[in-house]
């Protein structure tokens, strides 16, 4: 819909009469703004044509944008005396199977049914089947908004712009246009009351999607979102060309952060749930989880254009493995809320269906495809820049000329969340001493004591050395180095590795693995218990190859990549071979850590002076020590996951 010129606001005064269908005098019986706004809305939609037939005794279903809209709608059927009774689409409408008789009965006298709702699964089921037409009242766009404007005043008003009544419904509209006021200050007064109810509350400090760091494509996807909600607030696009998606990534991430913020940035109504509180209210019994359902995404409809927020949803299981006790209990579940999505996008109201999960690979391949969730959107923990971002962003002004970036390389792989956590440590050591916060209190939360001796805590970081040393002579990219204690592990290095291999490949894994050995020998400590995870692993992956991948003598596949520690262990001519390479692999693996005994030495020391080093910082190291760095960059395959040793 495009704006109205003068001309066409001139000739929408002049007949404004004419939107009354039964002929009611609008000079003598002015409409208030509310029933004018209706009435607009009304027209727009091409209610007049359904007058004839609830006269003729047929089943008109109604939908509009929220359940505001009810009596207003209800009251121009029922000024038109078409005889028909009205359905109302509420979530508490009582038995429906009564209901159901009764719209037998009417249709059967010959009377017209009208079902009037935000969602038509809440009206009786038979009035839905038996439609015989439908009709879509559109949310009020700022052209209907000047008409609006324009007829209580009967003079011209000025261009009414999308974010002037972002937001706003039916009633927040026309309470904003007053009679006894004029054009110009009920305009103002929409675009206060649009300001207002995007202003964040008093506790609400919700970022705008501007504000973020980080996120990648989720968040490039999300501001392309808020400009097609304009679009279509505009009129210039359908709503039902607004996408919905999935977030998907590690725990700590801001998945639900980013739901907020787009809801926040595109000045709609934000409605949060997630599938856990389904269960945890009420009794937990199916009809109560199943009323749940219902009741999200009414209120969703109901506050149209919004976004819904279905969090955590893998806490529904895929029903493809499910078991087969649960199954019926949990299709029940799953196959409603399939049909509630259904039900909202078919409805074209602007909801924007949001979710997020930790697992993406759990879902129900029926949630997952286009036309429910059409987009999948890895939110990844943030990189160096975008730690540092958030890290400011958390301490709101304190701190204001410091460099946060040498902060973050110190926590690679950390969260929002863990940055959220780091901050508020930070600042509980800073009160404890009764002083303002200071860089100390950061890089105490950042790097807790560690109660290991200094000789345990070398060895650690000679060991994770030599793995990160070799791993970047032979071109993998190493993501972060660590010698911080992570469960029975004294520290990690985590490399990407190609997502498919050849038989050279895994042993440049393998010579990775035995590197950590390599240079705690070199450095003169005797082989000890700490290589014993690296030593399983290489045995499993030299054993993988022979015996799952077809990469060794033969092709038979004797056992799963998983299995194959179990299998070298029962067959003891497969380990002797496998035995022979470790060993032949053993020997390279010490040759290279000789040949990269300076760079081991070099990250050692940066391992001991900050217990973790990151992968750009790792890079520099290579690049002041000897040259190293120029045979750095010939990677091998793509990487495509991470591996930690």
């Amino acid at each position: 819909m495009s704006a109205h010129t003068t001309a066409e606001d001139d000739a929408f005064i002049t007949g404004i009469d004419s939107l009354s269908d039964s002929g009611r005098d609008v000079a003598t019986t002015p409409l208030i703004p509310l029933d004018l706004l209706a009435l607009i809305a009304w027209h727009e939609a091409g209610g007049p044509r359904l007058i004839s037939r609830m006269k003729r005794g047929q089943a008109v279903l109604i939908k509009t944008p929220s359940e505001i809209w009810y009596e207003p709608i209800k009251a121009i059927v029922d000024r038109e005396k078409t005889g028909a009774i009205v359905f109302e689409g509420k979530r508490k409408n009582g038995d429906k199977k009564s209901s159901d008789a009764f719209v037998v009965e009417l249709l059967q006298d010959g009377r017209g049914v009208v079902g009037i709702t935000v969602d038509a699964g809440l009206l009786p089921s038979l009035l839905r089947t038996s439609a015989d037409a439908e009709l879509v009242i559109p949310a009020l766009g700022p052209t209907l908004v000047r008409r609006a404007i324009a007829g209580t005043f009967g003079k011209r008003c000025s261009v009414v712009k999308p974010g002037d009544i972002a937001g706003l419904d039916l009633i927040e509209i026309a309470a904003a246009i007053r009679p006894s006021s004029s054009p110009q200050a009920s305009l103002r007064r929409l675009r206060q009351a649009s300001a207002r109810k995007a202003a964040p509350g008093p506790v609400d400090d919700t970022p705008l999607l501007s504000e973020l760091s980080g996120y990648g494509e989720a968040k490039a996807w999300c501001l392309d979102l808020c400009a097609a909600l304009d679009e279509a607030r505009a009129g210039t696009i359908s709503y039902g060309e607004i996408e919905s998606g999935i977030f998907f990534g590690p725990p700590g991430t801001g998945k639900t952060l980013l739901a907020r913020s787009l809801a926040r940035s595109a000045r709609v109504p934000l409605i949060a749930t997630s599938v856990p509180d389904w269960f945890m209210r009420k009794t937990g019994h199916l009809g109560d989880v199943l009323q749940q359902i219902d009741e999200v995404f009414a209120q969703a409809l109901a506050q149209a254009p919004s976004v819904l927020f279905l969090d955590e949803i893998d806490a529904l299981p895929d029903r493809a493995v499910a078991d087969a006790r649960s199954r019926e209990w949990w299709s029940s579940v799953v196959t409603t809320l399939l049909t509630r999505i259904d039900a909202c996008r078919a409805a074209r109201r602007g909801v924007v269906l949001l979710a997020a999960t930790n697992h993406l690979s759990h879902l129900d391949a029926a949630l997952t495809r286009p036309g429910r969730f059409d987009r999948k959107l890895h939110v990844p923990p943030p990189d160096t820049a975008g730690l540092a971002a958030i890290l400011r962003a958390h301490l709101k002004g304190d701190l204001a000329e410091l460099d946060l970036l040498p902060l973050a390389r110190l926590m690679p792989g950390a969260t929002g969340a863990d940055v959220t956590a780091i901050v508020k440590a930070a600042r509980r050591l800073a009160r404890g001493e009764g002083r303002p916060l200071d860089l100390s209190d950061l890089e105490r939360a950042i790097l807790p004591a560690d109660g290991r001796s200094e000789a345990e805590r070398r060895h650690v970081a000679v060991h994770e050395a030599g793995h990160a040393a070799v791993a970047l002579a032979l071109g993998f990219e190493v993501a972060r180095v660590s010698i911080r204690g992570h469960g029975t592990a004294g520290g990690i290095t985590e490399l990407a590795i190609p997502s498919v291999s050849t038989l050279a490949d895994i042993e440049r894994r393998v010579l990775v693995l035995l590197a950590g050995r390599a240079a705690n020998m070199a450095a003169g400590a005797a082989p000890d218990t700490g290589a014993a995870s690296d030593i399983s692993e290489a045995t499993r992956l030299l054993t993988a190859a022979q015996v799952s991948f077809g990469l060794g003598d033969g092709l038979v596949a004797r056992a799963s990549p998983d299995g194959a520690l179990a299998l070298v262990g029962r067959d003891l001519a497969l380990a002797n071979t496998v035995d022979v390479r470790l060993k032949s692999l053993m020997r390279q693996a010490h040759q290279l850590v000789a040949n990269q005994r300076t760079l081991i030495e070099a990250i050692t020391g940066a391992l001991m002076r900050q217990q973790v080093v990151d992968g750009d910082e790792l890079v520099a190291i290579a690049c002041r020590n000897d040259g190293e760095a120029d045979e750095l960059g010939s990677s091998a395959s793509p990487p495509a996951t991470t591996s930690r040793v």
